[in-house]
C-alpha cells in the first residue's frame, strides 16, 4: 500500500470490487472502534491487481484496509457471497 496524497494505490491477487452486492468496497477498519468507513463508490483504478482509491476523512486512530469483493478471478460470473480481506498493515492518523 502506498499513499499519495489523497490517493492510495493498493496491489494484490484477486482484488478487484466486482458483483452487485452492497457490502463490496474497500473499506478502512478503526482498529479500537471497529467502525468500518467505506471509501466513495468511484475507483478510479480498478483491476484484479490494482486498486486506486481517494482515501476518506478519517478521525485520529489506528485503520487496516479491509477489501470485500464478489470477484472470481477465473470466470465471468462473480462470487455468489462478497469475500473478505483485512490486511495486516495498520494505518496510524494523526
Amino acid at each position: 500500500m502506498k499513499a499519495n496524497k489523497h490517493n492510495l494505490r493498493i496491489s494484490g491477487s484477486r482484488i478487484k470490487i466486482d458483483g452487485e452486492n452492497a457490502e463490496n468496497g474497500v473499506y478502512f477498519v478503526n482498529q479500537e472502534t471497529n467502525e468500518r468507513v467505506k471509501v466513495s463508490s468511484k475507483i478510479p483504478v480498478n483491476k484484479p491487481s490494482e486498486l486506486m482509491v481517494v482515501i476518506p476523512a478519517l478521525a485520529a486512530g489506528a485503520y487496516k484496509l479491509e477489501i470485500a469483493t464478489q470477484f472470481s478471478g477465473t470466470s465471468k460470473k462473480p462470487l455468489k457471497e462478497p469475500r473478505s480481506t483485512l490486511f495486516d498493515k495498520v494505518l496510524n492518523i494523526l
